[in-house]
């Protein structure tokens, strides 16, 4: 779609690709097609490593689960020739702090309780301070216009945009090849990090 193209080109990515299933319906896909979907998309770009949804899905989304457990046994499928596997996670209350910025009237996703991200997520294995892409980051989401407008993240300034969404958490999957990544390289221990990301939010 032109928003994903857009939040493509703020991030500076080469390329993004959408794979061809419906909107809301992952969860009710053949789930061996969805599988082989994703697995040959990994070995077309010989993917060194894979970034997906933890189980809860960041939020309890469906497709998201749906995604995380395809993913998951895609990579795992692959073998010895498996990239390795990392799970986006979210800690609870980072949300409602975004949620509170905005004044505390606006949604991040209309009609869901921002109290809802992160919650029973699993801890981070790695933090990331990615300050210094945070406000590309911004840019990224409210390029997806149709889901972005009149919430929490239009409140977010540029000059906001690395106290708030500077910080990323990402958890080691069991499956996929073992050994330090690229991505490993750009974080520090969940302890360090957090402290870290704490002291980043004070005002």
């Amino acid at each position: 779609s032109r928003e994903l193209a857009d939040a493509a080109r703020a991030l500076g990515l080469a390329s993004a690709e959408a794979l061809d299933h419906a909107d809301g319906m992952l969860p009710w896909l053949d789930a061996a097609t969805l599988e082989a979907d994703i697995r040959a998309a990994i070995t077309r770009v010989a993917a060194d490593v894979v970034v997906t949804f933890g189980p809860d899905g960041l939020y309890w989304h469906p497709d998201h689960i749906a995604v995380h457990e395809r993913t998951t046994a895609a990579v795992a499928a692959l073998g010895d020739a498996a990239p390795a596997l990392y799970y986006v996670t979210m800690p609870p209350g980072q949300t409602r702090r975004l949620v509170d910025h905005a004044g505390g009237s606006a949604d991040v996703i209309p009609g869901l309780d921002p109290d809802a991200f992160g919650a029973g997520a699993l801890p981070p294995t790695l933090v990331v301070q990615a300050g210094p892409c945070a406000a590309a980051k911004l840019t990224a989401i409210l390029a997806h216009r149709s889901q972005t407008d009149s919430t929490a993240f239009a409140a977010v300034a540029e000059a906001d945009a690395d106290r708030l969404l500077g910080t990323e958490h990402y958890r080691r999957a069991a499956v996929g090849r073992a050994g330090l990544t690229f991505v490993d390289a750009l974080g520090v221990a969940p302890d360090a990090g957090l402290a870290a990301a704490a002291e980043s939010s004070r005002p």
